[in-house]
């Protein structure tokens, strides 16, 4: 799969979540559970790229910490 294909793709996507939460919002008007869930999906969606791409980061750092304090 190359690069412009996985764009393409991640866009298709993303329009797609765009539309359902527009849809949503309009049959439901509960705009600001509509925004929460899209904040938190974001930020988990982000999370979870970051965390396949470098996975023990967040985890030396912590033991790095842990090991200069104790």
């Amino acid at each position: 799969m190359s690069r412009t294909d996985r764009q393409s793709e991640k866009n298709r996507l993303i329009s797609r979540l765009v539309y359902n939460i527009l849809l949503r919002w309009l049959v439901n008007s509960q705009p600001i559970y509509e925004i929460q869930s899209l904040i938190v999906n974001s930020i988990a969606f982000f999370g979870y790229t970051v965390v396949e791409r470098y996975p023990f980061a967040g985890l030396r750092t912590y033991s790095k910490q842990s090991f200069m304090e104790g």
